[in-house]
């Protein structure tokens, strides 16, 4: 799986794993967060409406979906949105 998005709103990311989906890719979201009490942190799965802190989540891609899902990712960057969330390119990776 790699990385092709990353935002740190909840709504953000379901928005954007739902755009992956209707166009035939396999999305999943993953989010980092600190364990408590010790200086380590943890990817885990973000459930919708989750309430525990986190510092980001990930929108992640099977490898061979890459270049193809990042595309549409770009193309449907909202008016509103800042595309510094988006990779640039595949050195970002």
């Amino acid at each position: 799986m790699v990385k092709v998005y990353r935002t740190h709103d909840g709504a953000d990311a379901e928005f954007k794993r739902s755009i992956l989906e209707e166009a035939g890719f396999h999305p999943a979201l993953l989010r980092l967060r600190q364990l408590r009490g010790i200086n380590r942190f943890e990817y885990e799965p973000y459930v919708d409406g989750d309430a525990l802190n986190f510092s980001e989540i990930k929108v992640m891609v099977p490898c061979r979906e890459v270049d193809d899902s990042a595309r549409l990712l770009r193309e449907s960057t909202s008016p509103g949105e800042s595309p510094g969330n988006q990779l640039k390119s595949e050195r970002d990776i």
